[in-house]
């Protein structure tokens, strides 16, 4: 509720001061600035890797920070993804970035399609994964933060590469200075998924 009533919020009036926000008792203390802010700094504050909770892993990108002086203090963009481009996303009518399927229900099916294979859970759930053998395409891998543990996606990448019939697999590890929404909100001048991603789609289709 808050990511899209935020971002509506900051899209209408970006730098009209967030008391809304700072006073309502049910939206959780870590979401909320130390200090009194904009509405584009509230929703910053909340998104930014750095100062958003380790729960909101699937929401955090690399933006900025509140800026140091002002009353309220606005939003500094530091990093390679524009408060604007999250709040412009969160922000769409009728259906912006938090739907019904994310996040509960797309882990639900995530976890069920790791084994890559069509299990009884699979089947509950309506999931048809019955041709991953027959998959015969290069793969384009990009790894963030929040699938970089362990490597994980990387290593997944290459796990589905051997159940199948893909040529190649192509990993880009940004685990260090990319979040889960980067790859999709960042600046193109500063998107290393589209500079990688580009390049790569050029090469295949030679």
């Amino acid at each position: 509720m808050f990511s899209e009533v935020g971002a509506v919020t900051a899209y209408k009036d970006p730098t009209g001061p967030a008391t809304t926000f700072a006073t309502f008792p049910l939206l959780p203390s870590y979401l909320k600035p130390p200090v009194p802010v904009t509405n584009q700094a509230q929703f910053g504050y909340a998104f930014d890797y750095k100062t958003s909770p380790p729960g909101l892993k699937l929401i955090q990108v690399h933006s900025g920070h509140v800026a140091p002086t002002g009353d309220p203090a606005d939003w500094v963009d530091t990093d390679i993804t524009p408060v604007k481009n999250v709040i412009d996303v969160f922000a769409q009518t009728p259906l912006a970035a938090a739907e019904w399927y994310y996040p509960e229900r797309l882990s639900i099916d995530a976890g069920a399609s790791a084994p890559l294979l069509q299990t009884p859970v699979a089947d509950y759930l309506g999931l048809r994964l019955l041709h991953t053998a027959q998959v015969d395409v290069p793969l384009y891998a990009f790894q963030t933060a929040l699938g970089g543990a362990d490597n994980g996606v990387v290593v997944s990448a290459q796990a589905y590469k051997a159940e199948s019939k893909i040529p190649s697999v192509t990993a880009v590890s940004r685990t260090a200075t990319y979040s889960h929404l980067d790859p999709l909100l960042a600046s193109p001048d500063q998107n290393d998924f589209l500079k990688t991603v580009v390049p790569w789609l050029k090469q295949i289709e030679q």
